[in-house]
């Protein structure tokens, strides 16, 4: 009972006591290619809240972070603390810096890492199987003029890629869009096979001075030496490219002060007219001034400057701003459009219009011109009381006395007409929903149909024996049955029901890109053995579905039935 009373006692006064704030690597030499633990202990078994890692990314990657509360009783003594522990990957050589970590009123000290750079042969190595390849046009960069980079993940034999690709890169002071999906292409170099990812970005910058392009980085499996010399050995690496400063130029002095800023490649101004022949007064005629601007964003072409003479009523649409994504970038495009609608006969000048432009390619300033227009306009004079035949504006027409008694019949027969048009359509809506609702798939059947086709694909791709083929079909095979490629790699590669598949995997990739002396290291590539494998892979699988979907046989103890 003592003891019991003096548990209860400590445990109240365990808050009260003074917390302290530890934090520990579990070393403090590491590889650039290497990772480290860092343990943060606290304590208190029930922190009000997780200290704040965010100022690791600077220097570190964090590659996985898991927490655990303790509470210890022993002679009476009672302790209790939380650990969070984190897996970083340092993100350059030298020596680093973990800042101070804060929780509440609690801080740590900092802590130096010396992070121990890979020996250049190995770095040669590295880069010869995988690295980035960026791209920047154009090189003179004017603010808010398109900048396109084009970025490329290039990767040769035995190497294998983890993780998701980089995302658009995030840029400060920027607006940053994706051209087009990532393509996968093959390439030879040398003499060796690469495989390549390219990704194509565009680039606005909102202002002039230092840009600041940030590196990429993603985590491959490669063989390289060992560090006794013994032979190779597969690492996982972090491969990485460098930030890149770019300078973008101001609006320059030439341009005129009085014109919007508009930085392109081309500018063309196209005049549609929806109808053409005779114009007679009171008819309306449209005309659409449609401007095209290369290598620019739609939101940079300024609204169109005209000025119509009198005898025309003018009714204007709202413009209609879009956007082309090609091969070179952002086509940006403004339509206006405008009714016009003639009031007296006679030769009619329709004015001209004129967009001044900055060329980004001969770095000079040009004009892009309509010239005037004019038309011979035929009828006689609108009166100013009179509006015209076919105006935007409805007019409502008079009713004649003795035209009541139809107008009452008409509307009687209307409203029956509508009715019954109400009708027809809920009982075709209803139909729809039912329709839906009887034939809905969800989203589980989808997956495993999906998984099915791609499954029969990859069957004839191995009857056709093609290799590239056989990796497409594999790809989209994997990414069909677990959410996404890197998922299925590793869960296919990881099975322990079919362990050749790692080995299968690698003697297809000898042949799309290894080299002659390549191929003798690794046994030849069969289809027949990946189908084999692929089986086993998908059967095991849904052994292990069917294990952990099924309900318990009995039902907990205590559970109402």
């Amino acid at each position: 009972m003592r003891h019991a009373f003096a548990l209860i006692v400590a445990s109240i006064a365990l808050p009260l006591c003074a917390a302290t704030l530890n934090v520990r690597p579990d070393t403090r030499v590491v590889d650039e290619d290497g990772s480290f633990q860092l343990s943060i202990r606290i304590d208190d078994s029930s922190p009000e809240a997780a200290p704040d890692f965010s100022a690791l990314e600077q220097d570190f990657e964090v590659l996985g972070q898991r927490s655990a509360s303790q509470f210890r009783s022993i002679n009476g003594r009672v302790d209790a603390w939380t650990d969070w522990v984190l897996t970083l990957r340092p993100r350059r050589a030298g020596r680093l810096v973990i800042p101070p970590i804060k929780l509440g009123p609690l801080e740590s000290a900092p802590i130096t890492i010396e992070v121990k750079p890979i020996d250049p042969e190995t770095k040669r190595r590295l880069a010869e199987m995988v690295r980035f390849e960026t791209e920047f046009e154009p090189k003179n960069l004017y603010v808010q003029a398109q900048l396109v980079i084009t970025r490329r993940l290039v990767y040769a034999e035995g190497a294998q890629l983890y993780g998701e690709l980089p995302g658009d890169p995030v840029i400060d002071g920027a607006v940053v869009r994706s051209l087009n999906e990532a393509r996968h292409t093959t390439e030879t170099r040398d003499g060796r096979r690469f495989g390549v990812i390219a990704q194509r970005f565009v680039v606005f910058p909102e202002r002039s001075g230092t840009l600041t392009v940030p590196g990429a980085a993603i985590v491959a499996s490669v063989n390289l030496p060992r560090r006794d010399g013994g032979g190779f050995a597969r690492r996982e690496v972090r491969v990485a490219s460098e930030p890149v400063q770019i300078t973008v130029r101001p609006i320059p002095a030439e341009f005129p002060a009085d014109a919007p800023w508009l930085p392109s490649e081309q500018v063309d101004i196209v005049e549609d007219w929806q109808s053409t022949g005779e114009w007679h007064v009171g008819a309306p005629r449209t005309r659409s001034l449609i401007v095209r601007a290369d290598a620019t964003a739609a939101s940079r072409i300024a609204p169109l400057e005209i000025s119509y003479p009198g005898g025309l009523k003018v009714y204007s649409d709202p413009p209609n701003i879009s956007e082309q994504l090609g091969g070179a970038g952002v086509i940006g495009v403004r339509s206006e459009t405008t009714r016009l609608v003639p009031t007296r006969p006679g030769e009619l000048e329709l004015p001209g219009v004129e967009v001044r432009w900055w060329n980004i390619k001969t770095e000079t300033l040009e004009v892009t011109r309509l010239l005037p227009r004019r038309e011979q306009v035929v009828g006689e004079a609108i009166a100013a009381n009179e509006s015209p035949a076919a105006t935007p504006e409805s007019a409502t027409p008079e009713v004649p006395a003795a035209s009541a008694q139809q107008e009452t019949s008409v509307h009687t027969t209307s409203w029956w007409s509508h009715a019954v048009i109400a009708a027809i359509l809920a009982l075709a809506i209803g139909f729809a929903i039912a329709s839906l609702l009887r034939y809905h798939r969800s989203p589980r059947q989808d997956e495993r149909t999906a998984e099915r086709r791609a499954y029969r694909l990859l069957e004839k791709a191995c009857a056709a024996r093609d290799p590239a083929e056989i990796r497409a079909a594999l790809d989209a095979w994997l990414t069909a049955r677990h959410g996404n490629l890197t998922a299925g790699l590793r869960a296919f590669c990881g099975d322990t029901a079919q362990p050749g598949a790692s080995a299968v995997l690698t003697s297809l990739n000898a042949a799309l890109y290894g080299s002659p002396s390549g191929k003798q290291h690794c046994p030849a590539f069969d289809p027949d053995t990946l189908l084999i494998a692929v089986r086993a892979h998908r059967k095991h699988r849904r052994r292990s579905e069917r294990t952990t979907t099924l309900p318990g046989l009995y039902p907990d103890p205590g559970t109402a039935t």
